[in-house]
C-alpha cells in the first residue's frame, strides 16, 4: 500500500480521535457544575434581567451542532467565518482576541437600568482569565460602552438612549461598572431560577418599566431548547387590557391575529395609509393570511401581496367609501358589489359590521374567537419570504444575503405556534409558543445559519 494511502489513513484516524477527545474534554467541563457569582451585580432598579444559562447552551449545541445533525455545512460556515474574523482583526489597530478570558461554560446576564436620564445595557458574565478580560476587551468597546472586572465577574455597560445633557463617557461607565462590582445588587435573581435543565435562557421585565414593546409592559418567560423545537413560556402583562377584535379568520398560510393592535402601531400605520390621502380610523385590532408576495411588471414594478385581512377600527367606516377614493379608484379595476381586480389579483370585500371590514383573494370565513384570546401567531413560516416574480427579479434579490438566508431559515421551520391568553390572574396573561423544524433541520443549527449566512453577525 503506497506511503501517502497510508498516511492519510493514520492522519485521519488520528483527526477522529483529536476529535473525540475533545468532545469528551468539553462535555466533562459541562457537567460540571458551574460557579456562578455574576448575578450578584443586577442592580435592585433594573427594569429588564434576562439570564443564558451556558452550560445547557453548549449541552444541547454540541450535541445537536457536531453529533446529532451530522451537518457538514454549518462545519464549513464556523471554518469560513472564524477565517473572515481572522482577516478583518489582521487590518485593525490594537490588541484583539476571541478569547477574552469569559467562562461560557455558566451564567450570562443581560439587565437594563436607567442611570441620570440614560437607559443602559449591562452584561455580566464569569471569568476563566482576568488578565485576559482586561487586556483584550477594551478594543472591542467603543466610545459608548465601558467595563469593568474583579477577579471572579466582568461587567461591561453599554449607552442604548441618551441624554445630550447627561451623555456618559467612556470614563464614567468604567466607573459606574466599578461601583456596581463593588456592592452587591438587590435584584431578586431567583426569578430567573429553574430545574429543567433544557431550559436556556429565562427573562424578566419590570412592570410598566422593562417594556418589551409597545404591547408587552413585562413578562416573565423561559426558553427551552430541544433539538427540533424552540418552546417558551410564561407570563406577560399587556399595556392595554381591553380586546377589541372577537372575531378570527379560518386560518391559512401564515396566520396573525391581534386582538388590540398597539397604540404606536396604530399611529404609524394611519400616518402611512393618510399619507397615501385615504383617511381613516385608527387600527383597533385585526386577523390575517398571508401567503406570499407577487411583483407584476407592467409599466414598473407591482407588489401584490397574496393576503386575506379583517381589520377592526376605534370608529365606523364604509368599505365603498375608501374603495372610492381616487388614489384606489386610479389602481383598481373591474369594481363590483364585492370584489375588485388590481393588477394581475382579484381581491373581495365585505363590510362585516359598522367597524369592521374584510379584504383578500379568498372568500370570508371566519369564527369566534376564544373569549381569553389576545394574541396568535401561527402557520407556515415560507410566505413571510415567498415571492413570485420573473427570473430577473428573482435573480435580483436573492442578492441580498440576508433575504437568502431568511428564506433558508423558514424553510426549515415545519410551523410556529404563538399565543397569548387571558389567565385567571386579571393582571398577567398567559404566552405559549413553539417553532417546529422539520425532521432533518435543528434548532441551533438553523439559528446560527442565519446569523452567519445573512451576515447578522460579522
Amino acid at each position: 500500500m503506497p506511503k501517502k494511502v497510508i498516511f492519510a489513513k493514520i492522519s485521519g484516524l488520528l483527526f477522529l480521535l483529536a476529535c473525540t477527545w475533545l468532545v469528551f474534554i468539553v462535555s466533562q467541563t459541562i457537567l460540571e457544575a458551574p460557579n456562578n457569582r455574576n448575578g450578584n451585580h443586577i442592580p435592585k432598579d433594573a427594569t429588564f434581567v434576562a439570564k443564558i444559562d451556558g452550560k445547557a447552551f453548549l449541552r444541547s449545541g454540541i450535541n445537536d451542532v457536531f453529533i446529532e445533525s451530522r451537518d457538514n455545512e454549518i462545519i464549513h460556515l464556523f471554518k469560513h467565518f472564524s477565517e473572515q474574523r481572522k482577516k478583518k482583526k489582521s487590518k485593525r489597530k490594537g490588541k484583539r482576541s476571541s478569547n477574552l478570558g469569559i467562562d461560557y461554560v455558566s451564567d450570562i446576564y443581560f439587565f437594563t437600568f436607567v442611570h441620570e436620564k440614560n437607559k443602559i445595557l449591562g452584561i455580566s458574565v464569569n471569568l476563566s482569565n482576568e488578565h485576559r478580560f482586561n487586556k483584550y476587551l477594551p478594543a472591542h468597546l467603543d466610545e459608548k460602552q465601558g467595563y469593568a472586572s474583579s477577579p471572579e465577574v466582568g461587567l461591561i455597560l453599554h449607552t442604548i438612549t441618551r441624554n445630550n445633557s447627561t451623555d456618559p463617557s467612556r470614563k464614567k461607565l468604567n466607573s459606574l461598572a466599578k461601583r456596581l462590582l463593588e456592592k452587591h445588587g438587590q435584584f431578586d435573581i431567583s426569578l430567573l431560577e429553574d430545574d429543567n435543565n433544557r431550559i436556556i435562557a429565562k427573562s424578566w421585565s419590570a412592570n410598566g418599566k422593562g417594556r418589551i414593546s409597545d404591547f408587552i409592559s413585562s413578562s416573565n418567560l423561559s426558553f427551552e431548547l430541544k433539538p427540533h423545537e424552540l418552546i417558551f413560556d410564561g407570563t406577560v402583562q399587556t399595556l392595554n387590557n381591553e380586546t377589541f377584535l372577537k372575531k378570527d379568520l379560518s386560518p391559512s398560510g401564515f396566520h396573525l391575529f391581534v386582538g388590540n393592535v398597539p397604540t404606536s402601531i396604530s399611529d404609524t400605520l394611519s400616518s402611512f395609509i393618510k399619507d397615501s390621502l385615504i383617511h381613516l380610523p385608527k387600527i383597533a385590532g385585526l386577523s390575517l393570511n398571508y401567503r406570499g408576495l407577487s411583483i407584476v411588471e407592467n409599466d414598473g414594478f407591482f407588489p401584490v401581496p397574496q393576503m386575506d385581512l379583517l381589520i377592526r377600527f376605534e370608529d365606523k367606516v364604509d368599505i365603498t367609501e375608501i374603495l372610492s377614493t381616487k388614489i384606489l379608484k386610479s389602481n383598481i379595476k373591474h369594481l363590483t358589489d364585492h370584489s375588485f381586480h388590481y393588477q394581475e389579483s382579484v381581491y373581495n370585500y365585505e363590510q362585516v359590521d359598522d367597524n369592521t371590514i374584510y379584504l383578500g383573494e379568498s372568500n370570508l370565513s371566519m369564527t369566534e374567537t376564544e373569549n381569553n384570546l389576545v394574541f396568535s401567531a401561527s402557520g407556515s413560516m415560507q410566505p413571510l419570504t415567498k415571492v413570485d416574480a420573473s427570473s430577473m427579479v428573482t435573480a435580483f434579490i436573492k442578492l441580498f444575503p440576508l433575504y437568502s438566508a431568511s428564506d433558508n431559515f423558514t424553510q426549515s421551520v415545519k410551523k410556529l405556534d404563538i399565543s397569548i391568553f387571558d389567565s385567571d390572574n386579571q393582571k398577567h396573561k398567559e404566552m405559549k409558543g413553539v417553532i417546529e423544524f422539520r425532521e432533518k433541520r435543528f434548532v441551533l443549527n438553523s439559528f446560527i445559519k442565519l446569523l452567519i449566512q445573512g451576515e447578522i453577525i460579522k
